[in-house]
């Protein structure tokens, strides 16, 4: 079987960088966009949210794209992991088989059966998804099965030739294996389900031949993250409040990120391997360690203002929740991290960079890519091994500020540096565990519902993909150079092979995986990864007329990516309005670090990248941006003019106009004053008014008025030294004593002229009547 190899097109070299220090600096040109009070604010964040939420509904192709895998019609897995197996040698595999149908389902059979050998990693996708595995060897039968009934079974399967009903392997390798599950469904014979894997046969020493991929170097990159799940909303340095005790699960004995650290200290790998760490992971673990709450959301960051009389009613509607349970176990956990001897970066949060550059943020884009080498050197006193950083899409197709070189698949494109891994073979390491991924680096005939397969099943193809990296991406690369012409990636002969896990791992791949490399006669460390360069276009492979080939089905869509971008400038507004001060130990920019964090890991990739759990992480997603903004117009709110009421008067032209300035914010903020009204009115405003922290100032304002005896309206508000609106305007009436006074002159003076008349009518009247 053949397949057709891509050409790759050229691209022209940019370079760009800047220094985390840099970034803090660069100023942001608010002024160039448009002014928008907190209440414009929110109808354009509603306006924003809907739009993603249509893009959602219009998912992104490619999940499954065009295999000719079938979705399974009953359940049927691997009960176990048979590990690898000696070239003439039986082995045994657990089955269990789970009839979810409404039917009865008779004549159950499973059949072992296998394909052709595989050399290389895209040679066994081919084979799992398409594969015909012509070979037939051992057969079970089962018991018929009632709807709804289970049954578990063993099936030994012989493999050599001198064995009847035997799967005829001869020779060490790797061999595409499929059990069948088929039966007869109301008389009818039907394919109920099958379950596929690489099997790894070793010589009768147990070690794998020496002209194997295993004699390629190699260095191991085991990446550790996990959602934290801190409640949406945080500012400052409050304590930490989680929104549920899964981290704590997954940070006890036997829980998932304690497994992971029990099997990578469990094989002595030395320096041939390198944990990736999410640093948001690290950060939130030691702040575990601490102590912390479980509840819904933070306690409230700005006090209500209350009447007395409601305050002896009402009493705090915030719920605090309970105290967390995993403090002890975070500790322990962080110990046992610092005293690893090698430590490279995820992104913060496992975010996309791909989407935090297309959301143009400095800020934003320094805390995704740059932050976690700081975090891990301030918790574990350690320096990363390498500046290398390792995101979980595996491509780059934005120009990033950040000088920081990514872990990127040597089938795609990128800007500058870059280390490089195998694309097929950290595909079929990416399809396992309970949240598989599709990496949009493959080609979509390779991709399906990679659940079909069970979990050990797909733990066994991740233990044969070790050996099969053996400079597949190099023959491809080179194969689509000799079409374009072009240089392609220019890769250091001596640099190691760079196994990549992928970045959301389960703890029984990670075994099935480092037993493996275990069989590897040469590891080497990650500072021995050469960076390189390419000429080929940024981003996923393109072919040979320039069209995109492969489609990422887990990137963020436009109106996702606006949406952040909105919140993050509305945060940088934030920040920039506020100012430090010497006696307040918190700055402006650490008070609102926790919002930015927030963004990135709505920008996360942890749950996104898997079909069964892309639709619930958009939703996690949403609803952090949804209190993330609801945050942001609480704060934006919390800086106040108030009036001296609906009309103020004054007692005369050259009286000065009082207004109050309040400041509910931790910092002092740094306003001027605004305001609009007919032309004739002048105010002689401060260009600079200090609301100090938590507290409020009185502005005396100087006023010239139009001479006229009519009130005058005046609108005000707070607004940053870059003109951006800070309050909600205030209305005011303005009128001055003295007109008062001429007003009720005249009304008394036309009382006692009609007085008067009506005392002359009157006397006139009584001297005609005497007359009379």
């Amino acid at each position: 079987m053949t397949f057709k190899q891509s050409a790759w097109r050229p691209r022209m070299m940019r370079t760009a960088s800047i220094t985390a220090a840099a970034a803090l600096t660069v100023p942001l040109a608010f002024g160039a966009q448009a002014v928008l009070t907190p209440a414009a604010q929110a109808q354009e964040a509603a306006a924003q949210e809907a739009s993603a939420q249509e893009a959602e509904e219009a998912q992104h192709p490619g999940w499954e794209a065009n295999s000719s895998r079938r979705t399974d019609r009953v359940g049927f897995e691997l009960t176990g992991n048979p590990g690898s197996v000696s070239v003439n040698d039986r082995f045994n595999v657990g089955l269990k088989i789970t009839n979810s149908t409404e039917d009865a389902i008779e004549n159950v059979q499973v059949t072992a059966r296998r394909g052709v050998e595989v050399t290389d990693a895209e040679q066994a996708q081919q084979q799992l998804a398409h594969g015909d595995f012509p070979f037939y060897g051992a057969t079970l039968f089962p018991d018929s099965l009632a709807p709804g009934e289970e049954t578990t079974g063993d099936i030994d399967i012989a493999t050599s030739l001198d064995d009847s009903a035997t799967l005829a392997i001869d020779k060490p390798g790797f061999y595409p294996i499929m059990l069948s599950l088929t039966g007869t469904v109301n008389g009818e014979p039907v394919a109920l389900a099958d379950d596929r894997f690489l099997l790894t046969v070793t010589e009768a020493n147990g070690q794998m031949p020496e002209d194997s991929g295993a004699a390629t170097a190699s260095t191991l990159v085991y990446p550790i993250t996990a959602q934290t799940n801190i409640a949406p909303g945080e500012v400052g340095d409050n304590p930490l409040v989680l929104s549920d005790e899964s981290l704590a699960e997954q940070l006890a004995d036997g829980g998932r990120l304690d497994r992971l650290l029990d099997v990578y200290e469990g094989h002595n790998l030395g320096d041939g391997a390198c944990v990736a760490l999410d640093p948001a992971l690290l950060d939130t673990v030691e702040r575990m360690s601490a102590g912390y709450n479980v509840a819904a959301e933070h306690p409230p960051i700005v006090k209500e203002r209350k009447r007395l009389r409601d305050s002896w009613f009402r009493g705090n509607d915030y719920d605090s929740g309970v105290p967390g349970t995993g403090a002890e176990d975070a500790e322990r956990w962080v110990e046992r991290v610092s005293d690893l001897d090698c430590i490279i970066a995820m992104p913060w949060a496992n975010s996309d960079p791909n989407a935090v550059s297309r959301v143009s943020n400095n800020w934003l884009e320094v805390e995704a890519i740059e932050r976690g080498a700081e975090t891990i050197r301030s918790i574990t006193g350690k320096e990363v091994a390498s500046d290398i950083v390792v995101p979980a899409s595996g491509y780059s197709d934005q120009t990033s500020e950040s000088e920081m070189p990514l872990l990127l698949a040597d089938n795609t494109g990128w800007e500058g540096n870059a280390a490089t891994f195998d694309a097929n073979q950290a595909a079929l390491l990416a399809q396992t565990g309970r949240k598989p991924q599709t990496t949009a680096y493959t080609d979509p005939w390779l991709r399906y519902d990679f659940n079909t397969d069970s979990i050990h099943a797909r733990d066994l193809t991740a233990a044969a993909a070790v050996f099969l990296s053996n400079g597949a991406g190099d023959s491809k690369q080179d194969d689509a150079d000799s079409d374009t012409g072009s240089t392609g990636s220019n890769r250091a002969e001596a640099s190691p092979t760079v196994i990549k896990l992928p970045n959301y791992l389960e703890p029984s791949t990670a075994e099935a995986v480092l037993d493996a490399v275990d069989k590897l006669p040469q590891l080497r460390p990650i500072t021995d990864v050469e960076l390189e360069t390419t000429d080929q276009e940024p981003g996923l492979p393109l072919d040979n007329t320039g069209e995109q080939m492969l489609s990422d089905p887990t990137a963020f869509t436009d109106p996702e990516v606006q949406r952040i971008a909105q919140q993050a400038r509305y945060t940088d507004e934030l920040t920039l309005m506020m100012e430090n001060s010497e006696d307040i130990a918190m700055t402006r920019y650490g008070f609102t670090l926790p919002l930015r964090r927030d963004l990135l890991a709505a920008l996360s990739m942890t749950d996104r990248v898997s079909l069964h759990s892309h639709d619930e992480a958009t939703e996690t997603a949403n609803h952090r941006l949804q209190e993330d903004n609801v945050v942001l117009r609480t704060l934006r709110d919390a800086v106040t003019l108030i009036p001296p009421g609906n009309v103020y008067t004054r007692t005369s032209d050259a009286s000065p106009l009082l207004v109050v300035a309040e400041n509910s914010l931790p910092l002092p903020v740094r306003a001027k004053l605004e305001y609009d009204s007919i032309d004739a009115v002048r105010l002689n405003t401060s260009d600079d008014i200090v609301i100090p922290a938590e507290g409020s100032i009185t502005v005396s304002l100087t006023a010239s008025m139009p001479e006229r005896q009519e009130r005058t309206n005046i609108s005000m508000w707070l607004a940053t030294e870059d003109g951006a609106t800070i309050s909600e305007p205030v209305n005011i009436a303005v009128q001055t004593r003295g007109g008062i006074v001429n007003i009720y002159g005249a009304a008394i003076a036309a009382a006692l002229v009609f007085v008067f008349a009506l005392v002359v009518k009157t006397s006139r009247k009584k001297k005609r009547g005497r007359q009379t």
